[in-house]
């Protein structure tokens, strides 16, 4: 009995031994598949690095290129709409209208002022404008048909370099006839008012006297 007691013991020895080396086998193998997806990782996150370094660099490269294109590039000068004669606004009281035509090129002769509107402050002999009788001291009212307005402004009076080109003049101080309207209406009832005053005011003074005399 104490033999098969022995036998037994030494069985489950062998087993227990058998099962831990076939653990530490298991163990070894999970180990090493797990090394093999890390390394396998990151070899993939190297490459999608190099990738993105040599993606970045392109267009770094590209866009440095297109700027390069861009500045070579010499910018288009700004050329303004054609004048079409029988579409412009129709001239309002005061204002002057002066054509220059294509076979006129060249400097109009003219000085403007800075400021808005400009003004006219002198027109050179024997220039265009001159010949045109383009009058001193007079304010630019429109170029082509179009008011000058502080927004505007350097584009339309860049319009006299191209021909042909109409330039409308106008008297300083000028307003237009609406606004003259208005403020002679204005200027009227300011009158009336005055004079009912006036009246009101003397009537009073009638009376006072009166009620002082004997």
């Amino acid at each position: 009995m104490g033999k098969k007691r022995k036998d037994s013991d030494s069985d489950d020895k062998k087993k227990k031994k058998k099962k831990d080396k076939d653990k530490k086998k298991k163990d070894k193998k999970k180990k090493d598949k797990k090394k093999k997806k890390a390394k396998k990782e990151s070899s993939s996150s190297d490459s999608s690095s190099s990738e993105e370094e040599d993606k970045t660099q392109s267009l770094d490269r590209a866009a440095k290129d297109g700027q390069a294109e861009l500045a070579a590039t010499p910018k288009a000068e700004f050329e303004p709409p054609p004048v079409n004669l029988d579409a412009l606004p129709p001239l309002e009281d005061g204002i002057l209208r002066f054509e220059f035509t294509l076979e006129e090129k060249g400097a109009l002769g003219v000085r403007f002022s800075g400021g808005s509107p400009p003004m006219i402050l002198s027109v050179a002999p024997d220039s265009f404008a001159s010949k045109k009788g383009i009058p001193v001291n007079y304010e630019v009212h429109a170029i082509n048909g179009l008011a000058l307005v502080q927004q505007n402004q350097q584009r339309v009076m860049h319009f006299l370099k191209s021909r042909p080109v109409v330039l409308d003049v106008r008297p300083l101080g000028w307003k237009p006839p609406e606004k003259m309207k208005e403020l002679k209406r204005r200027q009227q009832q300011e009158e009336a008012e005055q004079k009912a005053k006036m009246a009101v005011e003397k009537k009073r003074r009638e009376q006072a006297s009166a009620r002082r005399a004997p």
